[in-house]
């Protein structure tokens, strides 16, 4: 008989604990999570024939303009040299030399004289190449 009672025990305090769990007051807001599960959730949508070619185009003009954007001009040798040169005359410009390195001087006029052997290099060969050509 012992087991009828304690049946009942265990029943009545379970009833206890879901009366307890039901007057809790986050109780809605538990609810309201759980019916979230249930709702059917779309997990794709069936699309026409224009809806793929438009996405499939859309997708090719974004993957132009990402290529677009990576182009770095080809930067000439002349205006290489151009534009080292005038760094370097606004190089020798400055007054707070605290700031301004010789060092750093010297290595951008080496670098000058570099691309200037370059440009006349690429000079020659030019007016070979024209001398072959003809």
């Amino acid at each position: 008989m012992d087991n009828g009672t304690n049946d009942v025990d265990q029943e009545s305090d379970f009833e206890e604990e879901i009366e307890y769990l039901l007057n809790l007051p986050e109780i809605d807001d538990i609810c309201d999570y759980l019916q979230e599960f249930d709702s059917s959730i779309p997990t794709e949508d069936i699309l026409t024939d224009e809806q793929i070619i438009n996405l499939v185009h859309s997708e090719e003009n974004e993957d132009d303009s990402d290529t677009s954007d990576e182009e770095i001009p080809i930067v000439s040798t002349q205006q290489a040299v151009n534009s080292l040169q005038t760094f370097i005359k606004y190089f020798e410009q400055q007054d707070d030399s605290a700031q301004y390195n010789t060092n750093d001087l010297r290595t951008f006029r080496k670098y000058l004289h570099l691309t200037k052997v370059k440009e006349t290099n690429s000079r020659r060969q030019d007016t070979l190449d024209k001398f072959l050509n003809n």
